[in-house]
Protein backbone atom coordinates (compact mmCIF):
# COMPACT_ATOMS: atom_id res chain seq x y z
CA UNK A 1 0.00 0.00 0.00
CA UNK A 2 1.17 3.38 -0.85
CA UNK A 3 2.04 5.38 1.65
CA UNK A 4 0.14 8.64 2.47
CA UNK A 5 3.11 11.30 2.10
CA UNK A 6 3.57 14.63 0.72
CA UNK A 7 5.74 12.67 -2.47
CA UNK A 8 3.08 10.23 -3.01
CA UNK A 9 0.48 12.96 -2.66
CA UNK A 10 2.19 15.01 -5.55
CA UNK A 11 2.96 12.00 -7.30
CA UNK A 12 -1.38 10.76 -7.66
CA UNK A 13 -2.53 11.84 -10.94
CA UNK A 14 -5.97 10.08 -10.56
CA UNK A 15 -7.79 7.74 -8.14
CA UNK A 16 -7.67 7.79 -4.64
CA UNK A 17 -4.69 7.29 -1.84
CA UNK A 18 -6.23 6.07 1.45
CA UNK A 19 -4.14 6.61 4.51
CA UNK A 20 -2.95 3.39 6.28
CA UNK A 21 -2.42 4.82 9.35
CA UNK A 22 -5.67 6.35 9.66
CA UNK A 23 -8.84 4.10 9.06
CA UNK A 24 -11.67 6.27 6.98
CA UNK A 25 -8.95 9.18 5.44
CA UNK A 26 -8.37 9.71 2.18
CA UNK A 27 -7.03 11.54 -0.49
CA UNK A 28 -9.08 11.86 -4.22
CA UNK A 29 -7.48 13.53 -7.35
CA UNK A 30 -10.00 14.79 -9.08
CA UNK A 31 -9.96 15.18 -13.23
CA UNK A 32 -9.61 19.05 -12.90
CA UNK A 33 -6.06 17.59 -10.73
CA UNK A 34 -7.39 19.04 -7.50
CA UNK A 35 -6.85 17.29 -4.33
CA UNK A 36 -9.73 17.17 -1.79
CA UNK A 37 -9.07 15.05 1.48
CA UNK A 38 -12.35 12.61 2.37
CA UNK A 39 -13.33 10.77 4.90
CA UNK A 40 -15.63 7.59 3.95
CA UNK A 41 -16.16 4.81 6.82
CA UNK A 42 -19.13 2.64 7.49
CA UNK A 43 -21.14 3.49 10.71
CA UNK A 44 -21.64 0.06 12.80
CA UNK A 45 -24.77 0.81 14.73
CA UNK A 46 -26.87 2.33 11.69
CA UNK A 47 -25.00 0.64 8.66
CA UNK A 48 -24.61 3.67 7.06
CA UNK A 49 -21.44 5.04 5.02
CA UNK A 50 -20.57 8.42 6.57
CA UNK A 51 -18.98 10.53 4.49
CA UNK A 52 -17.46 13.87 5.04
CA UNK A 53 -15.29 16.50 2.82
CA UNK A 54 -12.44 18.16 4.54
CA UNK A 55 -10.91 20.53 2.14
CA UNK A 56 -8.17 20.99 -0.47
CA UNK A 57 -4.06 19.93 -0.07
CA UNK A 58 -1.72 21.71 0.34
CA UNK A 59 -4.35 24.50 2.08
CA UNK A 60 -4.81 21.15 4.49
CA UNK A 61 -1.52 19.50 5.80
CA UNK A 62 -1.90 15.71 6.24
CA UNK A 63 -1.16 15.98 9.89
CA UNK A 64 -4.28 18.28 10.22
CA UNK A 65 -6.33 15.55 8.08
CA UNK A 66 -5.42 12.98 10.69
CA UNK A 67 -6.46 14.89 13.43
CA UNK A 68 -9.79 15.73 11.81
CA UNK A 69 -10.60 11.82 10.76
CA UNK A 70 -9.46 10.94 14.49
CA UNK A 71 -11.80 13.05 15.88
CA UNK A 72 -14.57 11.07 13.60
CA UNK A 73 -13.37 7.65 14.07
CA UNK A 74 -13.68 8.60 17.89
CA UNK A 75 -17.46 9.22 17.90
CA UNK A 76 -17.72 5.99 15.10
CA UNK A 77 -15.99 3.50 17.36
CA UNK A 78 -17.88 4.43 20.00
CA UNK A 79 -20.87 3.42 18.19
CA UNK A 80 -22.41 7.29 17.64
CA UNK A 81 -22.93 8.11 14.27
CA UNK A 82 -21.51 11.56 13.69
CA UNK A 83 -24.44 13.28 11.38
CA UNK A 84 -26.75 12.32 14.78
CA UNK A 85 -24.21 13.46 17.38
CA UNK A 86 -23.55 16.56 14.97
CA UNK A 87 -27.50 17.60 14.88
CA UNK A 88 -27.60 16.98 18.87
CA UNK A 89 -24.62 19.75 19.33
CA UNK A 90 -26.32 22.08 17.09
CA UNK A 91 -29.91 21.57 18.52
CA UNK A 92 -28.17 21.97 22.44
CA UNK A 93 -26.08 25.66 21.39
CA UNK A 94 -29.68 26.31 19.12
CA UNK A 95 -30.56 29.87 20.71
CA UNK A 96 -34.42 30.33 21.37
CA UNK A 97 -34.04 33.24 18.66
CA UNK A 98 -32.99 30.84 16.40
CA UNK A 99 -35.58 28.24 17.16
CA UNK A 100 -38.25 30.57 16.97
CA UNK A 101 -37.46 31.43 13.34
CA UNK A 102 -37.87 28.24 12.76
CA UNK A 103 -41.17 27.80 14.12
CA UNK A 104 -42.36 31.36 12.37
CA UNK A 105 -41.56 29.59 9.09
CA UNK A 106 -43.55 26.32 9.88
CA UNK A 107 -46.53 28.90 11.30
CA UNK A 108 -46.57 30.71 8.29
CA UNK A 109 -46.08 27.21 6.12
CA UNK A 110 -49.16 26.41 8.48
CA UNK A 111 -47.16 23.48 9.51
CA UNK A 112 -46.71 24.41 13.56
CA UNK A 113 -49.17 21.72 14.94
CA UNK A 114 -49.42 18.34 14.14
CA UNK A 115 -51.60 18.95 11.12
CA UNK A 116 -52.05 21.79 8.73
CA UNK A 117 -53.79 24.47 9.42
CA UNK A 118 -53.13 28.00 7.21
CA UNK A 119 -53.67 30.93 9.92
CA UNK A 120 -54.61 34.50 8.79
CA UNK A 121 -52.06 37.40 8.72
CA UNK A 122 -53.40 39.22 11.45
CA UNK A 123 -52.89 35.84 14.00
CA UNK A 124 -49.13 35.15 12.66
CA UNK A 125 -49.39 39.31 13.31
CA UNK A 126 -50.09 38.60 16.83
CA UNK A 127 -47.13 35.92 17.38
CA UNK A 128 -44.84 38.25 15.99
CA UNK A 129 -45.72 40.87 18.46
CA UNK A 130 -45.57 38.90 20.99
CA UNK A 131 -42.30 37.56 20.19
CA UNK A 132 -41.03 41.27 19.37
CA UNK A 133 -42.35 42.82 22.47
CA UNK A 134 -42.76 40.12 25.50
CA UNK A 135 -40.50 37.28 24.56
CA UNK A 136 -37.70 37.30 22.24
CA UNK A 137 -35.78 40.63 24.05
CA UNK A 138 -36.02 38.39 27.46
CA UNK A 139 -35.03 35.12 26.39
CA UNK A 140 -33.73 34.86 22.80
CA UNK A 141 -30.08 35.37 23.39
CA UNK A 142 -30.41 32.30 25.71
CA UNK A 143 -30.24 28.62 24.62
CA UNK A 144 -33.28 26.65 24.00
CA UNK A 145 -31.91 23.80 26.16
CA UNK A 146 -31.04 26.12 29.33
CA UNK A 147 -34.46 27.89 29.48
CA UNK A 148 -35.96 27.26 32.70
CA UNK A 149 -40.22 27.19 33.67
CA UNK A 150 -39.27 29.55 36.42
CA UNK A 151 -37.97 31.80 33.66
CA UNK A 152 -41.23 31.50 32.05
CA UNK A 153 -43.59 32.38 34.83
CA UNK A 154 -41.50 34.80 35.52
CA UNK A 155 -42.44 37.00 32.44
CA UNK A 156 -46.08 35.68 32.62
CA UNK A 157 -46.26 37.14 36.34
CA UNK A 158 -44.19 40.57 35.29
CA UNK A 159 -46.26 40.80 32.57
CA UNK A 160 -49.76 40.45 34.36
CA UNK A 161 -48.46 42.62 37.06
CA UNK A 162 -51.00 45.26 37.79
CA UNK A 163 -48.62 47.32 39.57
CA UNK A 164 -46.58 47.59 36.88
CA UNK A 165 -49.42 48.46 34.62
CA UNK A 166 -49.74 45.51 32.70
CA UNK A 167 -52.57 43.40 31.55
CA UNK A 168 -53.52 40.00 32.58
CA UNK A 169 -55.25 39.25 29.19
CA UNK A 170 -51.82 40.04 27.51
CA UNK A 171 -50.18 37.99 30.39
CA UNK A 172 -52.41 34.62 29.25
CA UNK A 173 -51.79 35.46 25.70
CA UNK A 174 -47.80 35.69 26.22
CA UNK A 175 -48.54 31.83 28.39
CA UNK A 176 -50.61 30.71 25.44
CA UNK A 177 -48.16 31.60 22.76
CA UNK A 178 -45.12 30.74 24.94
CA UNK A 179 -46.78 26.90 25.56
CA UNK A 180 -47.60 26.27 21.67
CA UNK A 181 -43.55 27.75 20.91
CA UNK A 182 -42.54 25.17 22.89
CA UNK A 183 -44.93 22.10 22.14
CA UNK A 184 -43.23 22.71 18.37
CA UNK A 185 -39.93 22.60 19.55
CA UNK A 186 -40.58 19.13 21.32
CA UNK A 187 -41.36 17.86 17.86
CA UNK A 188 -39.46 15.03 16.80
CA UNK A 189 -41.02 14.30 13.70
CA UNK A 190 -40.87 16.28 10.27
CA UNK A 191 -37.91 18.45 8.51
CA UNK A 192 -38.91 21.02 10.94
CA UNK A 193 -38.46 18.91 13.99
CA UNK A 194 -36.21 20.50 16.97
CA UNK A 195 -36.46 17.41 19.10
CA UNK A 196 -36.26 19.42 22.71
CA UNK A 197 -36.32 16.91 25.15
CA UNK A 198 -38.46 18.23 28.15
CA UNK A 199 -40.85 21.29 27.55
CA UNK A 200 -40.42 23.69 30.26
CA UNK A 201 -43.36 25.34 29.22
CA UNK A 202 -45.66 22.65 30.62
CA UNK A 203 -46.95 24.48 33.70
CA UNK A 204 -47.82 27.14 32.24
CA UNK A 205 -51.38 28.27 31.97
CA UNK A 206 -52.89 30.43 29.39
CA UNK A 207 -55.53 30.78 32.17
CA UNK A 208 -53.49 31.80 35.00
CA UNK A 209 -55.19 35.33 35.39
CA UNK A 210 -58.60 36.20 36.12
CA UNK A 211 -60.00 38.17 33.41
CA UNK A 212 -63.13 40.45 32.96
CA UNK A 213 -64.71 41.09 29.58
CA UNK A 214 -64.12 44.58 28.97
CA UNK A 215 -67.20 46.76 28.89
CA UNK A 216 -66.18 50.17 28.17
CA UNK A 217 -68.03 51.91 25.17
CA UNK A 218 -67.82 56.46 24.68
CA UNK A 219 -71.05 58.03 26.45
CA UNK A 220 -72.81 60.72 24.17
CA UNK A 221 -70.64 63.24 25.76
CA UNK A 222 -67.81 61.56 24.62
CA UNK A 223 -68.24 60.60 21.82
CA UNK A 224 -68.79 64.52 21.13
CA UNK A 225 -65.30 65.39 22.28
CA UNK A 226 -64.47 62.55 20.43
CA UNK A 227 -65.02 63.86 17.57
CA UNK A 228 -63.32 66.99 18.31
CA UNK A 229 -60.42 65.52 19.36
CA UNK A 230 -60.43 63.75 15.97
CA UNK A 231 -60.53 67.00 13.89
CA UNK A 232 -56.88 68.19 15.07
CA UNK A 233 -55.68 64.81 14.04
CA UNK A 234 -53.60 63.99 10.95
CA UNK A 235 -56.03 62.85 8.06
CA UNK A 236 -55.29 59.63 7.71
CA UNK A 237 -55.47 59.09 11.59
CA UNK A 238 -58.22 61.03 11.08
CA UNK A 239 -60.22 58.73 8.61
CA UNK A 240 -59.02 55.48 10.07
CA UNK A 241 -60.40 56.13 13.20
CA UNK A 242 -63.77 57.97 11.91
CA UNK A 243 -63.89 54.66 10.03
CA UNK A 244 -63.46 52.38 13.15
CA UNK A 245 -66.70 54.30 14.82
CA UNK A 246 -68.77 54.68 11.32
CA UNK A 247 -68.46 51.31 10.77
CA UNK A 248 -68.31 49.32 14.06
CA UNK A 249 -65.78 46.95 12.20
CA UNK A 250 -62.66 45.52 13.80
CA UNK A 251 -59.40 47.85 13.61
CA UNK A 252 -57.34 45.33 11.79
CA UNK A 253 -60.09 45.23 9.20
CA UNK A 254 -60.25 48.84 9.04
CA UNK A 255 -56.42 49.38 9.22
CA UNK A 256 -55.63 46.55 6.74
CA UNK A 257 -58.50 47.79 4.44
CA UNK A 258 -57.88 48.03 0.85
CA UNK A 259 -59.46 50.12 -2.65
CA UNK A 260 -60.33 46.78 -4.78
CA UNK A 261 -62.68 46.25 -1.73
CA UNK A 262 -64.53 48.83 -2.07
CA UNK A 263 -67.28 49.60 -4.78
CA UNK A 264 -70.56 51.13 -5.54
CA UNK A 265 -70.52 52.22 -1.80
CA UNK A 266 -70.55 49.07 -0.55
CA UNK A 267 -67.33 48.11 1.04
CA UNK A 268 -66.89 44.39 1.12
CA UNK A 269 -64.24 42.94 4.09
CA UNK A 270 -63.09 39.19 2.33
CA UNK A 271 -63.34 36.08 4.24
CA UNK A 272 -59.38 36.17 4.61
CA UNK A 273 -59.66 39.02 6.86
CA UNK A 274 -62.79 38.40 8.74
CA UNK A 275 -62.96 36.77 11.90
CA UNK A 276 -65.32 34.01 10.95
CA UNK A 277 -63.92 33.36 8.18
CA UNK A 278 -66.86 34.88 6.06
CA UNK A 279 -67.30 37.88 3.57
CA UNK A 280 -68.94 41.01 5.05
CA UNK A 281 -70.67 43.52 3.40
CA UNK A 282 -71.51 47.14 4.44
CA UNK A 283 -73.60 49.05 2.54
CA UNK A 284 -71.88 52.81 3.51
CA UNK A 285 -73.47 55.97 3.73
CA UNK A 286 -72.23 59.28 1.97
CA UNK A 287 -70.28 60.09 5.10
CA UNK A 288 -68.29 56.70 5.25
CA UNK A 289 -67.81 56.64 1.66
CA UNK A 290 -66.14 59.40 1.37
CA UNK A 291 -63.51 57.65 3.49
CA UNK A 292 -63.05 54.96 0.83
CA UNK A 293 -62.49 58.12 -2.11
CA UNK A 294 -58.74 57.91 -2.48
CA UNK A 295 -56.21 56.98 -5.28
CA UNK A 296 -53.62 54.44 -3.36
CA UNK A 297 -53.70 50.53 -2.74
CA UNK A 298 -54.05 51.19 1.22
CA UNK A 299 -56.91 52.90 1.94
CA UNK A 300 -54.54 53.55 4.93
CA UNK A 301 -51.17 53.69 3.82
CA UNK A 302 -48.09 53.38 6.09
CA UNK A 303 -45.72 56.13 6.20
CA UNK A 304 -42.96 54.42 6.77
CA UNK A 305 -43.10 51.05 3.97
CA UNK A 306 -43.42 51.64 0.23
CA UNK A 307 -46.31 49.00 0.39
CA UNK A 308 -48.33 48.36 3.22
CA UNK A 309 -50.82 49.56 5.89
CA UNK A 310 -50.29 52.06 8.43
CA UNK A 311 -50.53 48.56 11.28
CA UNK A 312 -48.46 50.88 14.01
CA UNK A 313 -48.91 53.66 16.38
CA UNK A 314 -52.55 53.32 16.65
CA UNK A 315 -52.59 52.75 20.52
CA UNK A 316 -50.63 56.00 20.95
CA UNK A 317 -52.65 57.79 18.88
CA UNK A 318 -55.55 57.14 20.97
CA UNK A 319 -53.89 58.26 24.33
CA UNK A 320 -53.41 61.23 22.27
CA UNK A 321 -56.80 61.63 21.55
CA UNK A 322 -58.34 60.68 25.14
CA UNK A 323 -55.52 63.66 26.46
CA UNK A 324 -57.21 66.27 24.30
CA UNK A 325 -60.80 64.96 25.36
CA UNK A 326 -59.84 65.36 29.04
CA UNK A 327 -58.54 68.45 28.60
CA UNK A 328 -62.00 69.63 26.40
CA UNK A 329 -63.94 67.96 29.06
CA UNK A 330 -62.02 69.38 32.20
CA UNK A 331 -61.83 65.93 33.98
CA UNK A 332 -60.23 62.05 33.69
CA UNK A 333 -62.08 59.44 31.71
CA UNK A 334 -61.53 55.69 32.09
CA UNK A 335 -58.98 54.46 28.95
CA UNK A 336 -60.40 53.16 26.03
CA UNK A 337 -59.19 51.46 22.79
CA UNK A 338 -59.97 50.83 19.19
CA UNK A 339 -62.54 47.99 19.74
CA UNK A 340 -64.30 49.81 22.75
CA UNK A 341 -65.43 51.89 19.51
CA UNK A 342 -66.85 48.88 18.10
CA UNK A 343 -68.85 48.56 21.79
CA UNK A 344 -69.57 51.72 21.41
CA UNK A 345 -71.46 51.40 17.97
CA UNK A 346 -72.75 48.23 19.34
CA UNK A 347 -74.26 50.07 22.60
CA UNK A 348 -75.99 52.64 20.72
CA UNK A 349 -78.12 50.38 18.19
CA UNK A 350 -81.09 50.18 20.95
CA UNK A 351 -80.96 53.76 21.12
CA UNK A 352 -81.46 54.29 17.18
CA UNK A 353 -84.21 51.70 16.99
CA UNK A 354 -81.71 49.03 14.84
CA UNK A 355 -83.12 45.99 14.84
CA UNK A 356 -81.09 43.25 16.95
CA UNK A 357 -80.39 40.75 13.89
CA UNK A 358 -79.19 43.76 11.89
CA UNK A 359 -76.86 45.09 14.60
CA UNK A 360 -75.63 41.43 14.71
CA UNK A 361 -75.04 40.55 11.68
CA UNK A 362 -73.28 44.66 11.07
CA UNK A 363 -70.70 43.25 13.85
CA UNK A 364 -70.31 40.14 11.70
CA UNK A 365 -71.10 38.22 14.42
CA UNK A 366 -72.11 34.44 13.62
CA UNK A 367 -75.94 33.43 14.23
CA UNK A 368 -76.45 30.62 16.45
CA UNK A 369 -77.86 27.38 16.13
CA UNK A 370 -80.80 26.78 13.38
CA UNK A 371 -80.21 29.87 12.02
CA UNK A 372 -76.95 29.53 10.92
CA UNK A 373 -78.03 27.20 8.02
CA UNK A 374 -81.33 28.59 7.23
CA UNK A 375 -81.24 31.88 8.10
CA UNK A 376 -79.35 32.92 4.23
CA UNK A 377 -81.13 36.23 4.11
CA UNK A 378 -78.60 38.98 3.41
CA UNK A 379 -80.07 41.77 5.24
CA UNK A 380 -78.38 44.27 3.00
CA UNK A 381 -80.95 46.66 2.96
CA UNK A 382 -81.37 46.47 6.59
CA UNK A 383 -77.69 47.40 6.93
CA UNK A 384 -77.67 50.07 5.04
CA UNK A 385 -80.72 51.16 6.61
CA UNK A 386 -79.24 51.30 10.59
CA UNK A 387 -75.59 52.37 9.18
CA UNK A 388 -77.24 55.42 7.80
CA UNK A 389 -79.07 56.11 10.82
CA UNK A 390 -75.46 55.58 12.94
CA UNK A 391 -73.79 57.96 10.87
CA UNK A 392 -77.03 60.50 10.72
CA UNK A 393 -76.04 60.65 14.67
CA UNK A 394 -72.41 61.01 14.50
CA UNK A 395 -73.21 63.79 12.34
CA UNK A 396 -75.43 65.55 14.49
CA UNK A 397 -72.96 65.90 17.49
CA UNK A 398 -69.94 66.97 15.32
CA UNK A 399 -72.81 69.45 13.94
CA UNK A 400 -73.29 70.31 17.75
CA UNK A 401 -69.52 70.51 18.12
CA UNK A 402 -68.80 72.69 15.25
CA UNK A 403 -66.14 70.00 13.30
CA UNK A 404 -68.40 68.86 10.45
CA UNK A 405 -65.70 70.92 8.00
CA UNK A 406 -62.69 70.17 9.61
CA UNK A 407 -63.79 66.07 9.83
CA UNK A 408 -65.05 66.48 5.95
CA UNK A 409 -68.27 65.57 6.06
CA UNK A 410 -69.97 65.81 3.17
CA UNK A 411 -72.10 68.19 1.59
CA UNK A 412 -75.13 66.11 0.80
CA UNK A 413 -75.27 64.11 4.47
CA UNK A 414 -75.50 67.74 6.04
CA UNK A 415 -78.41 69.23 3.77
CA UNK A 416 -80.74 67.88 7.05
CA UNK A 417 -78.71 70.33 9.24
CA UNK A 418 -78.49 72.98 6.74
CA UNK A 419 -81.96 73.49 6.30
CA UNK A 420 -82.22 74.36 10.13
CA UNK A 421 -79.61 76.95 10.05
CA UNK A 422 -81.84 79.61 9.89
CA UNK A 423 -84.12 78.15 12.83
CA UNK A 424 -84.22 80.28 16.59
CA UNK A 425 -81.00 79.03 18.58
CA UNK A 426 -78.54 78.15 16.61
CA UNK A 427 -76.95 74.87 17.39
CA UNK A 428 -73.58 75.01 16.44
CA UNK A 429 -70.44 77.14 15.66
CA UNK A 430 -70.85 76.47 12.10
CA UNK A 431 -74.64 77.42 12.34
CA UNK A 432 -73.80 80.28 13.55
Amino acid sequence: MANFTPSAIDGLRSGRLPDPQTPGLLLECLPSGKKIFRYTRRVPASKRIHKETLGSWPAYRIVEAREWAQAINAKIDRGIDPVVARETEAKAAMTVAEAHAIYMAAVRAGMHKNRQRLLKPRSIFDKECVWKRDFGPKLGSTALADVTADQLWDLVLEKGDPDGGNAPCRANRLAGEIKVFFRFCCLRKGSRAIGLPADPSASLSGYYFAQKPRTRFLTEEEIGWYLVALASERRMHRRALLLLLLTGARKSEVIDARGYEYSDGCWTIPAERSKNSEPLLLPLSPWGRSIFAVNTDWIFPSDRKSDGPQSEGWYEILDRIQGKMEKSMGRSIEKFRPHDLRRTFRSNTKRLKIDRDVAEALLHHKKAGLDEIYDQYDLCDEKAEALAKWENYLIGLAWEKGVTEALEVPEAALEPFLADVAAPGPRSSEAA
